[in-house]
């Protein structure tokens, strides 16, 4: 059940939402880092949910 209400907040999710969760949150983020973590989570987000996203983070730590 969570994973479907997941899924479907996922398919919704815009790039806009990224930058006022940011805001709210008092980070300003530049349009790379925002496109990253929209491109991470559309592609990413079961491995998010249910598996281990160490991996992932390394790979964005290494192209940092």
């Amino acid at each position: 059940m969570y994973e479907l209400i997941i899924k479907r907040y996922v398919e919704r999710l815009t790039i806009n939402d990224i930058y006022l969760y940011a805001e709210k949150q008092g980070v300003n983020l530049q349009e790379k880092d925002a496109k990253i973590i929209y491109d991470y989570i559309k592609k990413y987000w079961e491995i998010f949910y249910k598996g281990n996203p160490t991996n992932l983070f390394n790979d964005l730590n290494a192209t940092r």
